[in-house]
């Protein structure tokens, strides 16, 4: 392969990992088509065009699993049951362990993701304020990222380093990610006791802690325990893709 498609590659490999959105990695591509169609019919251009194109379809075959969960999770939707997640203290956790608390914040995270990093401290923050043995709300932490960095052995050694006090569990299948429709670490989802989606989004509105003046889920956590409507429904999450695992079809199955 010739330096100009490896660098071709590595420029629309990364590309299409940071997409979030299968509309824009259509948009990107055909924004790609449009530009080689400029380029002039001399053989040197056309074999770059053509090398260009093979790679960017490539990218997109080897990344459209890793860009978002399987459907939309929309506010009202349901919490889908899970069993049996593994938690780095080596307990396991399931749905109806959660009956008597109010409210259950699940956080979506992984251990090297500068954004994720940022958020640790205020994590423990979160599982402080609600943490208490008598507290009428749960915070559960799940780590549904894809790589050896982010195997349950990593979690506990991260665990153990950083000081983490909250519940902090292994979605190895990604059957959660994928069930509420998750993309990114950080990522928050707010039920309630009936356990319908109140609030997704960003924690807050700043990844610089010092910077935060709206703190989305906690304002959502207070309406629930109120008794009140959730003013703000949603805010976008700011975070690396959540990374997932590419699943093959069986032939002549969609």
């Amino acid at each position: 392969m010739t330096s100009r498609a490896v660098a071709a590659y590595g420029y629309g490999s990364r590309l299409f990992s940071l997409a979030a959105d299968t509309k824009v990695v259509q948009t990107m591509f055909q924004m790609n088509m449009l530009h080689h169609r400029c380029a002039s019919s001399r053989q040197s251009s056309l074999q770059h065009c053509t090398t260009s194109i093979v790679l960017l379809l490539l990218c997109i075959r080897f990344h459209s699993d890793a860009v978002a969960g399987d459907e939309a999770f929309s506010l009202g939707d349901s919490l889908p049951v899970f069993t049996k997640l593994p938690a780095v203290d080596g307990t396991e956790w399931s749905t109806r362990q959660f009956s008597k608390f109010e409210v259950l914040i699940i956080a979506f995270t992984c251990n090297h993701c500068p954004y994720a990093v940022d958020y640790e401290e205020r994590l423990n923050l979160l599982n402080k304020k609600y943490g208490d043995t008598k507290s009428r709300v749960k915070l559960l932490v799940i780590n549904s990222n894809h790589g050896p960095r982010e195997s349950l052995e990593r979690m506990a050694r991260r665990t153990k380093q950083q000081h983490f006090e909250f519940t902090y569990l292994k979605d190895d299948d990604q059957l959660v990610a994928r069930g509420l429709g998750a993309i990114y670490t950080p990522e928050f989802f707010v039920f309630d006791q009936e356990r319908r989606l109140v609030y997704k989004g960003a924690l807050d509105d700043a990844t610089n802690a010092a910077e935060v003046k709206t703190h989305y889920v906690n304002d959502a956590v207070a309406a629930v325990l109120a008794g009140t409507p959730v003013n703000t429904v949603e805010a976008g999450a700011r975070g690396c893709s959540i990374r997932f695992k590419r699943r093959r079809s069986v032939r002549g199955t969609p």
